[in-house]
């Protein structure tokens, strides 16, 4: 997390030291588990966010990325998003990226609200809620241009969400 936040940071203007973002990506490359070592869904939630991470501070990890993708359906629908995300910046057009998404979208919870996505109860993910879930793989679906068809619902989702936080807190 503070990887992405230091990138994100430097890329809107912020001044950060190279060798602050050098080291934390150097961490991150030094701790990475093979894929074969990881036997908890949060593990595999864990390594596809790390990927995104190393990915959006310009490092390509597409080999370890390849070796994540059969694990893919034990991985939260947020972290896939990030890991499709991923996935496309290494290889623009890549089929493992539209089947991450293409799977999102079959997964979609439509209701009269709109459609979200939630992460399992035992998911220990970042920001573990279903709102922030559906930020997320919107997000991924937006970038891609390929699934435009459920945006709208995802956003009416989320600005459902949003009246409702304010309705509970009046």
């Amino acid at each position: 997390y503070i990887l992405f936040g230091l990138v994100k940071a430097q890329q809107s203007g912020v001044f950060v030291e190279d060798t602050v973002i050098q080291s934390a990506r150097g961490y991150l490359l030094a701790t990475l588990p093979a894929v074969d070592m990881l036997t908890e869904n949060w593990q595999y939630d864990q390594l596809a966010f790390r990927y995104f991470a190393l990915t959006e501070a310009g490092i390509d990890v597409s080999t370890g990325m390849a070796d994540l993708i059969p694990y893919s359906s034990q991985i939260s629908p947020a972290n896939q998003a990030l890991l499709a995300l991923a996935l496309e910046v290494q290889e623009p057009g890549n089929e493992h990226t539209r089947t991450l998404l293409s799977n999102l979208v079959g997964s979609a919870i439509r209701t009269a609200t709109g459609a979200h996505w939630e992460n399992p109860e035992s998911c220990r993910c970042w920001l573990n809620n279903t709102v922030t879930t559906t930020a997320i793989v919107n997000y991924a679906l937006a970038r891609s241009q390929e699934f435009d068809d459920i945006l709208p619902e995802a956003v009416r989702y989320l600005v459902a969400s949003i009246d409702t936080q304010q309705e509970d807190k009046l």
